[in-house]
């Protein structure tokens, strides 16, 4: 039974090889048909059918025209595989996303979507502005612990000057007894002593979350380089993972500049080499809101807090060479 379940199957590879004859429009086909039909003639299976007839089949000569059948069946396989790609790439492929776009932004843009941008971006500027965040947009400082000191101060100084008169003057807005001819300085004096203790419970509250959150961000970027070298030693002979993991580089790039650690000597000496890479200057450019200016911009902070860190040490051996002559 199993001789004859082979027969059969070279039966319909016959057939396959006489579909694939003399197609016009596919003559490197029509050529594959010719061949095969001349490989696979009839009389060259009437062996194995005298055989499968018998009580005791030639066993050599099955296996012989079993592994001629099997080569012939992958190699049809191979060309249908070529035929069904063809066919493919022939068919009209989807619009490009930039001609997606285009037609998107032809209209106007919604009213809503300005208005909610908007009040977005004046929340984000008020915020910005009572957190000391300018001291990062404004001064160019990078974060640590040093920038979160003067943030933790400047949050609970105006705290300590604005919330505490003020909460003051709504008290004595709601007392009926109280007389407005003049300011009370004294008693606003003797408030703020009273509630001085809530500056200390400010600074040391904002101090403590914004420490947390720049632990946060340093421990999130050294994860992110620490996989990216694995992902070069462990893809290093895989030349089509090169353009992925630049990709990554030039992310890494962009998340050290938004959370101000891009000037970091720790981060700025990398960065200055990745992004020295044409492959991952193109991508930065590419996926960063801000092209090529972001970068321009982001070179210029990391080569000179890379040039400042060179120039330290020689400035320190200068000044003690200094301060030995004169002793």
């Amino acid at each position: 039974m199993r001789n004859v379940s082979r027969t059969t199957s070279t039966v319909v590879q016959m057939a396959s090889c006489a579909s694939f004859h003399n197609r016009e429009d596919y003559p490197d086909r029509a050529q594959e048909g010719k061949d095969c039909s001349t490989r696979l003639k009839p009389s060259t299976f009437l062996p194995l059918l005298r055989s499968c007839a018998r009580a005791q089949p030639d066993v050599e000569l099955v296996e012989s025209h079993t592994r001629l059948l099997y080569k012939e069946i992958q190699r049809l396989l191979r060309i249908l595989n070529v035929y069904m790609s063809q066919a493919v790439s022939s068919r009209p492929g989807p619009k490009m996303d930039t001609e997606i776009e285009a037609e998107l932004l032809r209209a106007a843009v919604p009213a809503e979507v300005l208005k909610s941008r908007q009040i977005s971006d004046r929340v984000d500027q008020i915020v910005n502005y009572l957190s000391g965040e300018w001291l990062f947009s404004r001064l160019r400082l990078s974060n640590g612990g040093s920038v979160i000191l003067l943030r933790a101060f400047f949050v609970s100084a105006w705290v300590f000057l604005i919330v505490l008169p003020g909460s003051l003057g709504v008290k004595d807005i709601l007392d009926t007894s109280r007389d407005w001819t003049k300011p009370d300085f004294h008693r606003l004096a003797d408030y703020l002593v009273h509630h001085f203790t809530w500056s200390a419970v400010v600074f040391g509250s904002v101090y403590t979350a914004l420490y947390a959150r720049f632990a946060a961000q340093w421990r999130y970027l050294a994860d992110v380089y620490n996989k990216i070298k694995e992902a070069e030693v462990k893809y290093s002979a895989q030349k089509e993972s090169q353009p992925h993991i630049a990709e990554w580089k030039a992310g890494f790039a962009e998340d050290a500049q938004e959370l101000h650690l891009a000037t970091k000597k720790i981060f700025a000496q990398v960065i200055r080499n990745w992004l020295q890479d044409p492959t991952v200057k193109k991508a930065f450019i590419a996926y960063t809101t801000g092209g090529e200016g972001r970068y321009v911009e982001l070179m210029k902070s990391v080569l000179w807090a890379v040039r400042a860190e060179k120039d330290q040490p020689a400035a320190k051996r200068a000044s003690n060479g200094a301060n030995d002559k004169d002793s």
